[in-house]
């Protein structure tokens, strides 16, 4: 039997993404074909869909050289992550004027509970003098505002960061009562590991498998959608363990760490 192989791309992680860079705020000409994948920068799962955020003039909308919401701008990206999910609604922007008809006070405090999960996180890598990436600057500037008034280059980060949030959630929920690495090593090295499924996560146009090994250490496989493998990967996940031979590095995000396998071979 010939034994199923691969090789992959760089998992998630938020703090690569990069902001994009936009026209002049106050101009009074329509924002089009804001692409959101370009706007986060190029790894495969750092982006979450195709979906251009574009501006729509609105009576609820003021512009001057930042624009003024009559809602949170917070609140109104969770209620569009709402209605994409149930697939109710057809909204075209942050700034749609349907969207605001569409908002509940559930939503409203689904925000500041998104607000202040990341306000914590700001805080606690300010205590570790974490360097914050262009991407948490501009985070950490639209939180501390009072969500109403925004930048138009300010629109893909808050789009984002309701699916931001549920995977940080999820992946914490993953990660804890499980084993640390000794440390951060980005020196390649091949290991034969006794793999046990955890969970998986859709990014985008690809899916992070998550295992942990003997030592109840957390591993990573990313696979592309498009991966003639995935399906024979799909029912590997699914057995109770799986003997791999993988290859990667030991890596970390906020304070976990995991081996990121770049390839692997089931035996």
């Amino acid at each position: 039997m010939a034994r199923l192989q691969g090789i992959q791309a760089t998992p998630y992680d938020n703090s690569l993404i990069q902001p994009l860079n936009m026209s002049s705020i106050g101009s009074l000409r329509s924002l089009k074909n804001i692409n959101l994948s370009a706007a986060t920068g190029t790894y495969a799962s750092d982006s979450w869909g195709d979906k251009e955020v574009q501006w729509n003039s609105s009576p609820h909308i003021k512009q001057y050289k930042i624009n003024e919401s009559t809602e949170d701008v917070l609140a109104l990206s969770v209620t569009w992550k709402r209605l994409r999910s149930g697939k109710t609604a057809t909204i075209e922007s942050l700034t749609d004027s349907e969207l605001f008809t569409h908002i509940t006070e559930e939503d409203r405090i689904e925000a500041n509970t998104i607000r202040d999960y990341y306000k914590k996180k700001l805080v606690l890598w300010a205590l570790t003098e974490v360097k914050l990436s262009p991407f948490r600057l501009d985070m950490s500037k639209f939180l501390h505002a009072d969500g109403k008034l925004f930048t138009d280059k300010m629109l893909p980060l808050v789009y984002r960061l309701p699916e931001f949030y549920e995977y940080d959630i999820s992946f914490a929920d993953m990660m804890r009562g499980l084993g640390k690495y000794e440390e951060v090593n980005y020196y390649s090295k091949t290991y034969a590991r006794n793999l046990r499924p955890m969970r998986k996560f859709r990014v985008k146009r690809s899916t992070e498998y998550w295992f942990k090994d003997e030592h109840d250490r957390a591993v990573v496989i990313l696979l592309e959608n498009i991966n003639p493998c995935k399906s024979l990967f799909e029912r590997e996940f699914k057995q109770e363990s799986t003997n791999m031979k993988i290859t990667g590095i030991v890596t970390s995000r906020d304070d976990h760490t995991y081996f990121k396998v770049n390839k692997w071979e089931v035996e």
